[in-house]
C-alpha cells in the first residue's frame, strides 16, 4: 500500500444567505473537524480543510485540482462535504429523471445577486471524478447534505429539526449570463458534452441519503462524550476509517465492508428515516480504502446523558430524569415529550411513544440510553437483520418473518424492547429452538404477530458459539417488565469473553388506533 492518499474537506455552518432561504447549521463544522482529525490520525499528511467563509466556489475548485495534480496512478483522493444541498429545476435537455439538477450550496450561496454562482453542481463533481480516472486515480466521496425536498417517511412539525436542505427549488441557470463556459473550468470538461451515465470505476460515493431525502443533523457524541450536532454518514464514515468498519480484523477497510458498516449504523442511529447511498463500480466491491499497518481497535462511544425537550406542558417541565438532561427545542434533542398529548417524539420527527405520562417517562428515556449501549456493543460486532415484508410500519396482528444472514455463531437470542421500554422475550421459546443452528444457513423465523405496546421497536438478535443457557433465564425474568438498561447489562455480564454478533433494528408497528397506520 505505497500510494498516497489525499483528502480536501469542506464544512460550512455559516451561510451568507441574504435572502434567508439557508438557514445555518449546526454540525457541519464538527463533520469537517473530525474526519480531517480522522484522516491525520490514520497517517495522512496532505489535506486540505476548507470551513465556513473559506468554502467558497474558486477556493473548492482550486482545492480539488491542486489535489488532483499532485496525484500520481494509484493514489486515493477523499472529497468530503458536509452542509446544504439543493436543487435547481433543470433545462429541457437534461438527462436528469427527475428533472432537476442537485448541487451544493456554499458560504456565499444566494438565488439572486453575485453569490448565484458559489455553487458546485453535481456534473461537476462527475466531470472532476472522470478527470481523475484519466490519471488513474481513484475518488472516494462523502457528501453530508440533502439532495432534494421530499422526506422518506412522514414527519411530525411539532419538532422541526434542522435538515441540511432549504425547500427552495432554483430556476434557472446558476450563472449570469455570459458565465455559462465557466461550467467546467479547471475541469477540462466541455459543457456541452454528454456525461456517460455508468458509475466511473476510480469511483466510491458515500452520499447521506437517496435523492428524495433530507439529512437531519442529530445529537451524537463527541470525543468527551458531549452530544453535539453531527451527520450520522460523516460521523459513521469517520469511526469506519479508524477501524470500526474491519469487521475481520485483516487492518484492511474494503468498500463493501465500509458500505455495510456505515448503512446499517445510519438505519439504526436514525430509526429508518434516513437510507443512505452508497454505489461504487459493480466489480470495486472489495477495493481497499484504507490499509492500516494492524488491525485497529476503536474505542466504543462513550456512555452519554439523553438530551430531552418538552412541549405542551406550559411551564411544568419533566419530572426528575434519571440519565437525562432538559434542552431547549433548538439545541438537537434526542426526544421530545409533547406532555399535553402524552407522545414522546423523536428528534429527528417521527412518534416513537405513545400515552406517555410523567410516570412513564423514565422507561423511554431509560430505551434511548439501551440504544445507545447496544449500539456500542454491536458496532464491531455486526450482524445484519431484516424484517419482512419491508414496511415503513407494521400493523397489529400482521405476521412478518425476522430473517438473520452470516449468523456467525450456532446459537441465537432475540429480544425486543417495545416503545415505552418494556422488554419482550422473543427466541429460543423451547429446547428445539435452542439447538444450534447451521452457520452457514440464514436464519428465517416465520409466523412473528406484530402485537403491543405499538410504537418504534427495537429488535435485538444475538448469535454466540455457545449454548446462551444462563443469558437466557435471566432475558426471560425480564420479559414483560420496563426494564430496558437491564437488557445492555445483561448482555454485557455474560458476554465477556465471549465471541458473538449482534444485529439491532428499529421498525415501527401500529394498532390503527391510538397509533395510527
Amino acid at each position: 500500500m505505497a500510494q498516497e492518499r489525499r483528502a480536501v474537506v469542506v464544512g460550512i455552518d455559516d451561510y451568507l444567505d441574504p435572502e434567508g432561504i439557508l438557514s445555518d447549521l449546526d454540525g457541519a463544522v464538527n463533520d469537517a473537524r473530525d474526519l480531517a482529525g480522522t484522516f491525520r490520525a490514520i497517517g495522512m499528511t496532505d489535506i486540505t480543510v476548507l470551513l465556513d467563509g473559506e468554502a467558497r466556489r474558486p477556493a473548492i475548485l482550486t482545492a480539488w485540482r491542486d489535489a488532483l495534480e499532485r496525484s500520481e496512478a494509484g493514489d486515493t483522493l477523499f472529497l468530503t462535504y458536509a452542509g446544504h444541498g439543493m436543487q435547481r429545476v433543470a433545462g429541457a435537455d437534461s438527462d436528469e429523471d427527475d428533472d432537476h439538477d442537485e448541487f451544493l450550496a456554499l458560504h456565499g450561496f444566494e438565488r439572486e445577486g453575485p453569490g448565484r454562482s458559489d455553487f458546485v453542481l453535481d456534473d461537476e463533481i462527475d466531470a472532476f471524478v472522470r478527470r481523475a480516472a484519466e490519471r488513474d486515480v481513484q475518488v472516494v466521496l462523502v457528501i453530508d447534505a440533502c439532495h432534494s425536498g421530499t422526506a422518506f417517511r412522514s414527519v411530525d412539525r411539532r419538532v422541526k429539526p434542522r435538515y441540511r436542505f432549504s425547500g427552495v427549488k432554483i430556476e434557472g441557470d446558476l450563472f449570469a449570463e455570459g458565465e455559462t463556459d465557466d461550467l467546467f473550468a479547471g475541469l477540462d470538461q466541455p459543457q456541452e458534452q454528454e456525461l456517460a451515465t455508468a458509475i466511473p470505476d476510480n469511483l466510491a460515493s458515500f452520499a447521506a441519503v437517496l435523492d428524495d431525502q433530507l439529512v437531519p443533523e442529530i445529537p451524537l457524541p463527541d470525543a468527551d462524550g458531549r452530544a453535539v450536532p453531527r451527520g450520522a454518514m460523516s460521523y459513521f464514515f469517520s469511526r469506519g476509517l479508524r477501524g470500526a468498519a474491519d469487521v475481520d480484523g485483516d487492518g484492511r477497510i474494503s468498500f463493501l465492508e465500509m458500505k455495510r458498516y456505515v448503512v446499517r449504523n445510519i438505519n439504526f442511529e436514525t430509526q429508518g428515516a434516513q437510507i443512505p447511498n452508497v454505489v461504487d463500480a459493480e466489480d470495486g466491491q472489495e477495493r481497499v480504502l484504507f490499509a492500516h499497518s494492524r488491525a485497529t481497535v476503536v474505542s466504543p462511544p462513550p456512555d452519554r446523558e439523553i438530551l430531552i425537550a418538552v412541549i405542551g406542558g406550559g411551564e411544568a417541565g419533566p419530572p426528575d430524569l434519571e440519565g437525562a438532561r432538559v434542552v431547549e427545542l433548538s439545541g438537537t434533542p434526542d426526544i421530545v415529550w409533547d406532555a399535553g398529548r402524552a407522545e414522546v417524539v423523536s428528534g429527528i420527527d417521527t412518534i416513537v411513544a405513545r400515552d406517555i405520562s410523567a410516570d412513564r417517562l423514565q422507561g423511554v428515556v431509560d430505551k434511548v440510553r439501551a440504544r445507545s449501549r447496544l449500539s456500542a456493543m454491536a458496532e464491531t460486532h455486526s450482524l445484519d437483520i431484516t424484517v419482512k415484508p419491508e414496511k415503513p410500519i407494521y400493523s397489529k396482528g400482521e405476521v412478518v418473518e425476522i430473517s438473520i444472514r452470516d449468523i456467525g455463531h450456532p446459537y441465537l437470542t432475540l429480544v425486543n424492547l417495545a416503545n415505552d421500554g418494556t422488554v419482550q422475550f422473543l427466541y429460543p421459546l423451547s429446547p428445539e429452538e435452542a439447538q444450534p443452528h447451521d452457520v452457514a444457513v440464514p436464519m428465517e423465523l416465520g409466523g412473528v404477530d406484530v402485537s403491543g405496546p405499538f410504537g418504534a421497536d427495537l429488535l435485538i438478535a444475538l448469535a454466540t458459539d455457545q449454548p446462551p443457557s444462563r443469558l437466557v433465564a435471566e432475558l426471560e425474568a425480564l420479559d414483560g417488565r420496563v426494564a430496558p438498561l437491564e437488557v445492555p447489562g445483561t448482555f454485557r455480564k455474560w458476554l465477556s469473553g465471549v465471541p458473538y454478533r449482534m444485529g439491532l433494528l428499529s421498525f415501527d408497528c401500529c394498532d390503527g388506533e391510538g397509533v395510527p397506520c
